[in-house]
């Protein structure tokens, strides 16, 4: 038992002399720095090492005994357990990106040495982007806005609502620019209620209980498509230029507006 536990400490992240610090220190229920060097055979300067990054981990607890002495107790195994469920959750989040970028790099312009002009496929992350972009469609110069998606999603991960400024913003934008638009909306309060306004804003809305896209945001002005992937903790904007992709995108919003 003492090799298994030893080994899985290792492979959750133990260095060799903490897992075995660690583990003689379970035997012995309580110990001294100088109890822990005799029962691991490690020198004096490398157990109080690893006595301390373990303590670092909050997984050993120092007991005073006097001023110049104190014990060591092992504790539970919680903290390292937490850790790696955050470890293993923020590899989670990498993959989906990954796995979303993956069709898209074909598309990307990944030469530094060119002067900006408008890259295929652009990635911006955060809410401050996430805004900026919104704000941006309406702008593109064109007669026509389309957006498939959640409308709870977007609002959540915006940290906005049908009634704040960022989206009264948006539709004065569009307004201004006589830009109509037409929306396929994952049915919901919100999308009734985006429904409602319908008339007065310039927009023809449909509820939809499926769509291709339900928890993010797809809209597409002018020549350019704009993924809103509305992650609560990392907010992110993919936008599209490539001509084949838009155009891609476009055709099969009519498809589905059709059907």
């Amino acid at each position: 038992m003492k090799k298994y536990l030893s080994s899985l400490l290792q492979k959750a992240g133990f260095r060799d002399e903490e897992a075995q610090l660690y583990v003689a220190l379970l035997k012995l229920k309580q110990a001294t720095l100088t109890e822990l060097h005799v029962q691991t055979k490690m020198s004096h300067t490398t157990t109080y090492r690893v006595i301390h990054r373990l303590m670092d981990r909050g997984l050993i607890e120092q007991i005073p005994v006097n001023k110049k002495q104190s014990v060591y107790k092992p504790l539970s195994l919680s903290p390292l357990i937490t850790s790696m469920e955050k470890e293993q959750s923020r590899m989670r989040k990498l993959e989906l990106s990954l796995k979303k970028l993956d069709h898209l790099l074909p598309y990307m312009d990944l030469d530094d040495t060119k002067k900006s002009t408008g890259a295929s496929v652009e990635i911006h992350e955060g809410i401050d982007a996430f805004h900026e972009e919104y704000l941006k469609l309406p702008e593109l110069g064109h007669d026509e806005f389309l957006a498939i998606g959640s409308s709870d999603s977007f609002w959540e991960a915006s940290n906005a609502s049908i009634d704040s400024p960022l989206e009264r913003s948006f539709v004065s934008r569009r307004l201004k620019n006589n830009v109509y638009s037409r929306s396929m909306m994952v049915a919901s309060k919100d999308a009734e209620k985006i429904s409602s306004n319908d008339a007065k804003e310039k927009r023809t809305t449909k509820m939809k209980e499926r769509l291709p896209v339900m928890s993010n945001m797809l809209m597409m002005s002018g020549d350019q498509v704009s993924h809103f992937v509305c992650d609560v903790d990392c907010p992110h904007v993919v936008v599209i230029r490539d001509p084949e992709l838009v155009a891609i995108h476009k055709n099969y919003f009519e498809d589905l507006w059709k059907s």
